[in-house]
């Protein structure tokens, strides 16, 4: 009985498998879905220049130039020193108030409904295609409660 040799593969053959199963496979993983929510990309430091600031009654900064690090005030002139990490704006023509902004304030609105719009967000809460400014009318006194404070 005579027995055929075998065949050996050639050791170019092998690796060029490895190599096709090896980025196959890669490939697989390399879908992610989308991220769901906000992105967290947002500046640290903000330098805010040519603007008119009024920091109280009567004193009155023109063309003044203001800081603000992680959301509080760092610095507020004529001039400042800019740190260099600082996202730059320019507000020639804008004047900022210092002042407290209420953000728990609850204004009632006519609300639209998401549900009936292609601007739909994965956020029920978040409406894009409504503005509060065109859906919101207060009533006298809640103005003048929100003066006095």
């Amino acid at each position: 009985m005579v027995r055929e040799p075998k065949r050996q593969i050639p050791n170019s053959s092998i690796v060029k498998l490895l190599l096709l199963f090896f980025f196959s496979c890669s490939n697989i993983f390399s879908q992610t879905t989308p991220t769901e929510g906000l992105h967290e990309h947002t500046p640290r430091v903000f330098y805010l220049k040519h603007a008119t600031l009024i920091l109280e009654p009567g004193k009155i900064i023109e063309d003044g130039e203001l800081v603000i690090r992680d959301g509080l005030i760092e610095s507020v002139g004529r001039v400042v020193n800019v740190p260099a990490d600082a996202f730059e704006m320019d507000m020639t023509g804008k004047t900022i108030y210092a002042g407290f902004i209420e953000p728990f304030l609850e204004a009632e609105t006519d609300a639209a409904d998401s549900s009936q719009t292609i601007l739909r967000n994965w956020n029920e809460k978040v409406h894009p295609e409504f503005s509060s400014l065109y859906g919101y009318s207060p009533e006298e006194k809640d103005l003048k409660e929100l003066r006095s404070l």
